[in-house]
């Protein structure tokens, strides 16, 4: 009997306990709810945004909280770290001056530069403080196989320093060889610096980590996380791909450092990888290094700052280019990239042709494709016919039948994988970068484009996209609309996810 009564006792006070967990708990989350929809109020979002999360918020208890902090937050008011430090050196801030003043009284801009080009070229040193360069040179580097071996060949003539900041790097064959090359430089007493996203890297073997740090190679990780499997999409990443060499020679691109973005013949098969990258000499090597040395900083104990050696001056160049590097992600004010984007499609005359391996866009680029297109201008969008995320190919479908209605001409790549992330408009502006067409690379990642306004740029990258054509189908629109009902569930349901795809 004595027992009995102890357990009903216990159960009492358990059910008590639980009571009052549950009260205290129920009046947290109500006071979280209020304060949320005060700010959310406050944020000043489009109505229709509003009242959706303050009514998800209210009808979906505890739910409704959490589909506002994953979709509805405003990333870009709650920096994840500031940018400002840097930007206050003198030197820096003397380098952007320079360069702003040269903007109104280079006769080289002046000559080089339309209209349309310098609405960007201001709107990008307004929103990001990119700084328009004028002594530049660019290569186009076609596919991963070209990009490793000039990056290998300046990686073995560095002679101060090698930073390499990426979202993806992995062990193999042709990794092996460049991360012994990096040992090497750094046994000679070069400086060596590597940056590399928690989430994209995951799959970089500690062991390779340690060896790399047992030669004197710097490696740090960019955010980690415990179970990067579950946070890909969730998580600001990292996505940039940078390489700066002895200040004077970056890197910038699709391309990570993978022997999967390398098509090498003899080898075992694979899918063809086919992506872009750029290789420049000039002033905008220094855009490049800042960005890395911001992102270094977040990441290090170690604070790297402006000395002569990582911001050495450059060198005149013969027939030179201009060039802007715009960094956008949680810790800028501005979707820079995006409005620059915006901003060339619609000022587009001729033609745009846009290639990106995934296609989420928000609701103002599609609404300057279609605009665009609709005024007469040829635009054309080359995607992948098969992609490496089934639900983010599913999702970007979803996008296109205004498109196909509005006269935009789709092509879907069937050689292999489309990596490219390419703008080209009317041979006059050309962008290339990590930033893909899509909801992530606009707000939440760390993205970093290069934008050249250069004639014989912009034909180059005219002319690869006409070459891919010959690997493409162009879709029917007629037959696109009257595809299978499931398809289109599928699409619908996908897009649901497009914040985190």
């Amino acid at each position: 009997m004595w027992q009995h009564h102890q357990r009903t006792d216990l159960l009492d006070n358990l059910t008590d306990i639980f009571d009052i967990s549950f009260k205290v708990l129920t009046a947290i989350y109500y006071v979280v709810s209020i304060f949320t929809i005060f700010f959310i109020l406050l944020d000043n979002k489009n109505p229709a945004k509003t009242v959706s999360y303050i009514v998800a918020i209210i009808a979906l208890p505890f739910v409704g909280l959490i589909i506002y902090f994953l979709f509805g937050r405003n990333f870009r008011k709650d920096k994840i770290f500031s940018r400002k430090e840097l930007f206050d050196d003198k030197k820096i801030k003397e380098w952007q001056r320079k360069h702003s003043n040269a903007f109104f009284e280079s006769e080289l801009i002046q000559e080089k530069l339309l209209p349309q080009s310098q609405k960007i070229a201001r709107q990008l040193f307004f929103n990001s403080r990119a700084v328009l360069t004028t002594n530049n040179k660019v290569d186009f580097l076609i596919n991963g196989e070209r990009k490793y071996e000039a990056l290998l060949e300046d990686i073995k003539n560095a002679e101060n320093h090698i930073h390499l900041e990426y979202y993806i790097i992995e062990d193999g064959e042709h990794t092996g060889e460049l991360f012994s090359a990096l040992t090497d430089k750094a046994k000679e007493g070069v400086e060596v610096r590597m940056l590399f996203d928690s989430v994209g890297s995951s799959s970089l073997k500690s062991s390779t980590v340690r060896e790399l740090r047992k030669h004197v190679v710097k490696v740090e990780s960019f955010m980690p996380v415990f179970f990067p499997q579950f946070t890909s999409k969730i998580n600001y990443r990292n996505h940039r791909k940078i390489v700066v060499i002895d200040g004077k020679t970056g890197y910038v691109g699709g391309i990570n450092l993978s022997d999967r973005y390398l098509n090498v013949p003899g080898e075992k098969a694979k899918t063809y990888w086919r992506d872009s990258h750029f290789r420049i000499e000039g002033e905008a090597v220094v855009q490049l290094q800042i960005q890395f040395i911001l992102n270094w900083n977040f990441a290090s104990t170690e604070q790297l700052g402006h000395t002569n050696e990582y911001f050495p001056d450059q060198p005149q160049l013969e027939t030179p280019k201009l060039v802007q590097i715009a960094a956008s992600g949680p810790d800028s004010d501005w979707e820079s990239i995006m409005l620059a984007l915006f901003t060339a499609i619609a000022s587009s005359s001729k033609y745009v042709y846009i290639q990106s391996p995934y296609f989420i866009p928000n609701s103002s680029m599609v609404n300057a494709l279609i605009a665009a297109a609709q005024g007469g201008v040829d635009v054309r969008l080359m995607i992948p016919s098969s992609s490496d995320t089934k639900i983010t190919q599913l999702a970007g479908f979803s996008y296109l039948r205004p498109l196909l209605e509005a006269d935009v001409k789709i092509y879907l790549y069937t050689k292999g994988f489309l990596h490219a992330k390419t703008v080209v408009v009317d041979d006059q502006f050309t962008s290339v970068g990590t930033a893909n067409m899509d909801i992530r690379s606009f707000y939440t990642n760390f993205e970093i484009n290069a934008f050249i306004y250069d004639i014989e740029t912009a034909k180059k990258a005219r002319e690869i996209f006409e070459d891919d054509l010959k690997h493409s189908e162009m879709m029917n629109p007629e037959r696109w609309k009257n595809r299978k009902l499931l398809y289109k569930i599928l699409e619908s349901f996908a897009r649901l996810f497009s914040p985190l795809l």
